[in-house]
């Protein structure tokens, strides 16, 4: 993804392309026309870190069109039938929906790659690989495969087992073929060593923060403690209903009437569509003046409301195996230089917040964890300092600079 399409993968990819600009590199963008069929919207604002030298292609997708109100979830049933049978056909096919795209790409730059460019293929979607792939065999490029995720190894992997066989195969050709791989954290990393067997090739690359996103804080309320979560709501990973019940406790029970809950982001159900049970749930509680919902804001605007606050929450709760989340999240956090409440299980970002002192966790799933947590920040917020070393390594400029190293020894 590439901007003006909103997501973390935009972000992480825009700011390589921007440094990398300025460090000497040639940069060409190849991306798709528009983003996946529903849950991504459009930011403009992201468009100020592109440089206007950067060649952007765009390949036709093979998409469907779709209404802004089905991209926002608020019902299958929009697609209409044949919008319906287009999205259960694009869930079924190999690698996934982009596989167009990418041949449509591989011949767009087979016509002026030549043996000993680089080309990046960053994941997802997957089918990304075939146009790394197919240049590294016909045109002698250098390849590299960047991991924002895993991919057959991610515990979030949904797809039925012989697709993700098939996959396998797949991805167990292009990491071998692949000159370099970059990745996000090292439990990705870990996963495909063992795997694949490629040790040695893997090199981390984290996601972090832009200093250049100099940006003046957004306070919602004065005279109240404002915890403030930023991103998608979802019943399947993000379930916030325990979250909820904690609030009732600290506020209905305990009397911490001052403390106030902001979450800014879209929210959805199991299927995609828009969920309203954590409205209900809410007003149920008599929480209205504690807990306020908004919908999502552009990029720029989330990170003011950060800044804005007195503590930032994160959020995961997904049942399987979460020892390799690292949300990108997490160090727009360390930028805005506020406490963080990470409720998520065992993984990396848990131990980054702890490690470092940059907060409290608690089992998502467990409402009197998440009540002591936030309580906790509550008494002694200035417990939590800046890690001045975190600040300089997941400096966008320097992870960029780190790239740019690892392409020069190619």
């Amino acid at each position: 993804m590439y901007p003006p399409i909103q997501s973390p993968a935009s972000v992480r990819v825009s700011k390589f392309i921007k440094y990398l600009t300025r460090f000497g590199w040639n940069c060409i963008v190849v991306t798709a026309d528009r983003g996946p069929l529903r849950g991504t919207k459009e930011d403009n604002s992201l468009d100020s870190d592109v440089p206007q030298t950067v060649d952007v292609l765009r390949p036709h997708s093979f998409l469907p069109r779709i209404s802004p109100e089905i991209i926002l979830g608020t019902s299958r049933e929009n697609l209409g039938v044949s919008g319906f049978i287009k999205e259960t056909l694009y869930n079924l096919i190999f690698p996934d929906q982009y596989i167009l795209w990418a041949l449509s790409s591989l011949k767009t730059i087979t016509k002026t790659a030549k043996r000993g460019d680089i080309i990046i293929t960053t994941i997802s979607p997957y089918s990304s690989v075939l146009t790394g792939l197919g240049l590294k065999l016909l045109k002698g490029t250098k390849w590299v495969i960047d991991y924002r995720d895993g991919w057959t190894t991610d515990p979030n992997y949904k797809f039925t087992p012989p697709k993700r066989f098939l996959e396998k195969i797949l991805e167990f050709f292009c990491v071998r073929f692949a000159d370099k791989i970059t990745c996000v954290s090292e439990p990705i990393k870990t996963d495909l060593e063992k795997n694949f067997g490629v040790k040695g090739k893997i090199a981390i690359v984290e996601n972090g923060f832009d200093t250049d996103d100099n940006i003046a804080p957004i306070s919602l309320s004065d005279n109240t403690f404002n915890i403030i979560y930023t991103g998608m709501i979802s019943s399947r990973t993000r379930d916030i209903t325990q979250l909820i019940y904690a609030m009732d406790d600290i506020v209905n029970k305990q009397h911490y009437t001052n403390i106030r809950l902001y979450i800014i982001g879209n929210m959805y159900n199991q299927l995609g569509a828009k969920d309203f049970r954590y409205k209900t749930l809410r007003d149920k509680l008599n929480l209205k003046d504690n807990i306020q919902f908004f919908e999502a804001v552009p990029r720029n605007d989330a990170l003011a409301y950060q800044r804005g606050a007195n503590a930032l929450l994160l959020i995961y709760t997904s049942k399987k195996d979460t020892s390799s989340i690292m949300s990108s999240k997490v160090f727009e956090y360390i930028q805005a230089k506020k406490p963080i409440i990470g409720l998520i299980g065992k993984s990396e970002v848990r131990d980054l917040i702890l490690e470092n002192d940059l907060g409290v966790c608690a089992d998502p799933t467990n409402k009197d964890e998440i009540v002591k947590a936030i309580l906790k920040i509550y008494k002694q917020p200035n417990k939590y300092y800046n890690n001045t070393e975190l600040m300089e390594k997941y400096n966008r400029k320097n992870l960029a600079d780190k790239l740019s190293y690892i392409l020069e020894m190619l």
